[in-house]
């Protein structure tokens, strides 16, 4: 059969209240690994990193992870966004979004409740 694709599953993250940010952690972690029960392949930022960050005080904003975050968008197939509360907002995400249409990556919208996946934007 094909080769498997890999994912990269895009979240927003940074935010001045701690709290905020290990929520939205444990959300895209759940996601990711019900993505990954269904057999998928991905890379996700936030569920992978998001421990290292609090345990070894990395920087937690999106400037410190930009470098790490394009090189593995780089070898990744399609990007997905976690359509979590904030995306839009999100420096990362817009920054990961711009990237992966540069590189005419697919982009693909995946709700983080029901984990409908769509590739037309969600209009709230």
């Amino acid at each position: 059969g094909p080769p498997p694709m890999l994912i990269y599953l895009a979240s927003p993250y940074t935010h001045p209240d701690r709290e905020v940010e290990d929520l939205r952690a444990r959300l895209v972690t759940i996601v990711a690994g019900e993505l990954i029960k269904k057999g998928m392949h991905l890379f996700c930022p936030v569920a992978h990193c998001h421990f290292m960050n609090r345990l070894c005080q990395l920087g937690g904003d999106f400037d410190y992870w930009r470098e790490y975050d394009e090189m593995m968008l780089s070898f990744c197939d399609e990007l997905w966004i976690a359509t979590l509360d904030g995306w839009r907002k999100s420096k990362g995400v817009t920054y990961e979004r711009e990237y992966a249409r540069d590189q005419g990556m697919p982009i693909r919208y995946i709700n983080p409740v029901t984990l409908d996946v769509s590739e037309a934007e969600p209009s709230k």
